[in-house]
């Protein structure tokens, strides 16, 4: 069964599709995988255009599996986004806590997310690598700001040793949820 919010149900299984978008070199990829496989790998290849990742959860009584598209974050891939956005019930934007330009460019990858996704559908905004204390270059307090005018969500995560990993992704099919009064 398909409904307005492109939420397909199979056999009471609910599935979300979630984005994850942003500017190469945030860690994307290690937050799908350290959510979904429960790993991290210290090596960097970056995504030439889409990882695919799922994982099962349960919220409440029902039970969901989201469908993690992870996609790669350089120029070149630009005309092909869209059509990986397509169907998107929700969206991850993730930027480095440790580079601030990631964290300006996050504006334009809302942009995107707004012209090609669904209206209204819950964004997530990640500020990733909160393990390397000593590198942050954007705060706390100026991510949230940016959130609190834009009706968004904020986490600090490290998909190195877990920290919010699971809260982020959990807290989004709870959204996903809510959102389609499921």
């Amino acid at each position: 069964m398909e409904t307005k919010t492109n939420i397909q149900s199979r056999r009471s299984v609910l599935l979300f599709k979630v984005v994850v978008v942003g500017q190469g070199g945030v860690g994307k990829t290690s937050l799908a995988r350290r959510f979904c496989e429960g790993r991290f790998s210290t090596s960097y290849q970056p995504t030439l255009g889409l990882d695919l990742f799922s994982k099962n959860l349960t919220i409440g009584d029902q039970k969901i599996k989201l469908l993690i598209w992870d996609t790669g974050g350089q120029e070149k891939l630009g005309q092909l986004r869209p059509y990986w956005y397509r169907g998107a019930t929700g969206g991850v934007i993730v930027f480095s806590l440790c580079e601030k330009n990631s964290f300006y460019n996050v504006e334009k990858w809302l942009d995107e997310l707004k012209i090609y996704t669904t209206p209204g559908i819950p964004t997530f905004l990640v500020g990733n690598k909160s393990d390397l204390k000593d590198q942050i270059e954007v705060s706390t307090v100026e991510a949230e700001e940016y959130v609190k005018k834009r009706g968004m969500e904020y986490f600090e995560t490290s998909a190195k040793d877990g920290t919010n990993v699971e809260d982020v992704f959990k807290v989004l099919a709870k959204r996903i949820r809510e959102n389609a009064k499921i």
